[in-house]
C-alpha cells in the first residue's frame, strides 16, 4: 500500500506544470488588458485636461489657432501625444465655448505574435466653459 502511494504522489509532480501551462496565457492576456486599460484611461483624462487648457484660453479672448495650439502644446508636454482633431465651437446663445479633442489610441499588444492587427481605439475629451466679458 505505502508502494502504491509514493508512486501516485511521483507520477502528480507533472499535472502542476502542465495546469500552470494552461493558465499562464490567461494571466498574461488579464494583466495585458488591465496595464492597457489604465493607459487609455490615462490618456483620455490627458485629453480632458488639454481641452480644459484650451477652452479656458478660449474663455478669455483667445482666437481659435492659438486655442488650438495650447491644446497642441499641452499635449506634447504631458505625453507626447498627436491630437487627431481639435474642434472649437462657441460662443453659442449661452455664452459657452466648447473645445473637442479626439486622438487614436493605438493598443500596445497589437501587431505582436498571433494577434497581427493594428488595434487602434478612438478616443476623446471635451470640455465648456462660459465667456468672461
Amino acid at each position: 500500500m505505502h508502494n502504491f502511494m509514493h508512486r501516485a504522489r511521483r507520477s502528480q509532480h507533472g499535472q502542476a506544470v502542465v495546469e500552470f501551462a494552461f493558465i499562464l496565457p490567461l494571466l498574461l492576456l488579464l494583466i495585458l488588458g488591465i496595464t492597457e486599460l489604465g493607459r487609455m484611461i490615462m490618456r483620455t483624462n490627458l485629453l480632458t485636461q488639454a481641452a480644459r487648457e484650451g477652452v479656458r484660453a478660449a474663455a478669455v479672448g483667445a482666437i481659435p489657432d492659438s486655442v488650438v495650439a495650447r491644446v497642441e502644446s499641452v499635449l506634447y508636454a504631458a505625453d507626447n501625444i498627436t491630437p487627431g482633431s481639435v474642434n472649437v465651437t462657441g460662443p453659442d446663445a449661452n455664452n459657452m465655448m466648447q473645445v473637442t479633442v479626439t486622438c487614436d489610441y493605438t493598443v500596445l499588444g497589437s501587431g505582436v505574435g498571433w494577434f497581427n492587427l493594428p488595434l487602434t481605439v478612438p478616443l476623446r475629451g471635451s470640455s465648456m466653459m462660459r465667456l468672461e466679458n
